[in-house]
């Protein structure tokens, strides 16, 4: 006679496998999540270095004074204050190099606001370069972070008087 064997999970085994399962979840997902913050002001901070490198070189191709500023709404039609940087930025020639964008000044560039939960902590409005790319509304910072940033997940953007960039990492605010 023949012994039917039924393969399957007893209820220890299942019990075992959830259990598994759960501390695996319980350890991946804020890793994940940290993950994608992180990922999301990486590409945030490479954003903003690539307008404002792209405005000194602007600024040297043309001779001229080429700013950006933060964006006073969602228009991208006006500079804003020093806390509006995380609702986008414009880089603009300065025609009468007097920090606002005027009806003669032609916007070359524009960014929409970052994702929501990322901010911009800055020193300035708008970062002017002249036509030899250095800056003239003088040295600034900008540090950039995302909601929940933990240890050094944040970046800052330095900009010296010569115009030169550099991007570091930072402490969460």
């Amino acid at each position: 006679m023949r012994k039917n064997i039924i393969a399957g999970f007893t209820l220890v085994e299942m019990m075992v496998t959830l259990l598994v399962a759960a501390i695996f979840l319980g350890v991946a997902v804020p890793s994940y999540y940290s993950l994608i913050q992180n990922n999301k002001v990486v590409a945030m901070t490479n954003k903003l270095a690539a307008s404002l490198n792209y405005a000194r070189m602007e600024a040297i191709r043309r001779g001229q004074r080429v700013s950006v500023c933060a964006a006073a709404d969602a228009a991208l039609s006006s500079c804003g204050a020093q806390t509006q940087w995380a609702q986008g930025w414009i880089v603009f020639v300065d025609n009468n190099s007097d920090n606002t964008i005027d009806a003669n000044d032609e916007l070359v560039k524009v960014h929409e606001s970052l994702p929501r939960g990322t901010t911009v902590v800055a020193s300035t409005n708008i970062i002017s370069y002249d036509g030899t790319g250095f800056i003239t509304s003088g040295a600034a910072n900008l540090n950039i972070s995302a909601a929940n940033c933990n240890r050094d997940n944040a970046r800052n953007l330095a900009l010296s008087t010569t115009g030169h960039l550099s991007v570091s990492r930072v402490a969460c605010p």
